[in-house]
C-alpha cells in the first residue's frame, strides 16, 4: 500500500452536484486521526486529506503536524477552495494543494451551490503561491464542462500552475447523463494532455495507463473509520481501522480485487454502472 486518502469531516459550505460525500457535520478527532495513522502500513508514503472540506476540520494542522513528525511526510489537500483560509501557517505542512474547480467561470458557483466559491478558490490559489504551496486545479470533467478545456488551461496558465484532470463519477442517478463513458473519455484526454499543464488523474488514468490502484496501491478512510478501497468507492467497506487489525483489512482488500480479476479499467466504475 502506498497511498492513504483520509475524509477528516462530511462537514462542507458548499452543495456540489452530485456529490457522493453527505453532508452530515460528521468529523474526524485528532486522537481517532492518531490511531488510524498508527495502525497503517510504514509502506504508506503518500497520504491525501480531503472532506466535505478539510479546513473545517478545526484539527487540521495538527494532524498535518503529526504526520510530518511521526511519519516524515507532508499531505496532500484536496478542497474547494470556497473558503477565507489564513495559509502561512501551512507553509512547510502541505506537499500539494488540489483546488477544484469545476468552470473557469461563475458557473462553477452554480455546480457548487455557493455564490462565493469561484472568487475564494481563485483567492486560495493566489494564497497558496504567496506563501510557497504547490497548488494545483482539480478539474473533475463531465460531459457538459469538457467544452471548457481551452478555457480551463488558460485559467490555469493565469496562474501559473498545472491542472489535474479526473473523470466524473455517476453516484447519483439523476446525474448519470454527465458520465463519458471510456470512448468518449479517451477522446477527451488525448485532447487534453497535449497541454503540458495537464495531467491525468491517476484514478482517471486511460489507455495503457489504465491499470486500477484501488486496494493494491490506494485505500481510502472514511471519517468513523471505514476502509474502502478507493476514495471513490462509497460501498465497498473492508473493515473499520478503529476497530479491525490492518492485516484483516488487507486480507480483505486482496479479496476485493481478487474478485474482480480481469476487470479492465476503473473497478469502481464496475460497481457503479451495474
Amino acid at each position: 500500500m502506498e497511498v492513504a486518502t483520509i475524509s477528516i469531516t462530511t462537514a462542507c459550505q458548499n452543495k456540489c452536484v452530485g456529490c457522493y460525500s453527505e453532508n452530515t457535520g460528521q468529523t474526524m478527532s485528532f486522537n481517532d486521526f492518531q490511531k488510524i495513522v498508527n495502525k497503517l502500513p510504514k509502506t504508506i508514503n503518500q497520504f491525501i486529506l480531503l472532506g466535505g472540506e478539510p479546513f473545517l476540520n478545526k484539527d487540521l494542522k495538527r494532524m498535518l503536524q503529526y504526520l510530518v513528525k511521526k511519519r516524515k511526510i507532508k499531505a496532500n489537500i484536496l478542497t474547494s477552495g470556497a473558503l477565507k483560509i489564513d495559509l502561512k501557517p501551512y507553509t512547510h505542512l502541505i506537499n500539494n494543494l488540489f483546488v477544484t474547480i469545476k468552470y473557469p467561470n461563475l458557473v462553477d458557483n452554480e455546480w457548487k451551490g455557493n455564490p462565493k466559491a469561484f472568487r475564494l478558490a481563485k483567492e486560495m490559489i493566489t494564497k497558496a503561491k504567496e506563501n510557497n504551496i504547490k497548488v494545483f486545479i482539480n478539474w473533475c470533467v463531465d460531459r457538459e464542462n469538457k467544452k471548457y478545456l481551452g478555457e480551463m488551461i488558460e485559467f490555469a496558465k493565469s496562474f501559473g500552475i498545472k491542472m489535474d484532470i479526473l473523470r466524473f463519477m455517476p453516484y447519483t442517478k439523476g446525474t448519470k447523463y454527465l458520465f463519458m463513458r471510456k470512448n468518449e473519455w479517451n477522446k477527451f484526454c488525448d485532447e487534453a494532455v497535449k497541454h503540458k499543464i495537464v495531467r491525468i488523474a491517476s484514478a482517471s488514468i486511460k489507455h495503457s495507463y489504465n491499470v486500477c490502484p484501488a486496494g493494491i496501491a490506494n485505500c481510502n478512510i472514511f471519517t468513523n473509520g471505514d476502509v474502502t478501497p478507493c476514495m471513490y468507492d462509497i460501498k465497498n467497506i473492508v473493515g473499520n481501522l478503529k476497530t479491525d487489525r490492518w492485516n484483516a483489512i488487507s486480507q480483505k482488500l486482496k479479496e476485493w480485487r481478487e474478485n474482480r480479476a480481469g476487470i479492465k479499467g476503473c473497478l469502481v466504475l464496475y460497481d457503479l454502472l451495474r
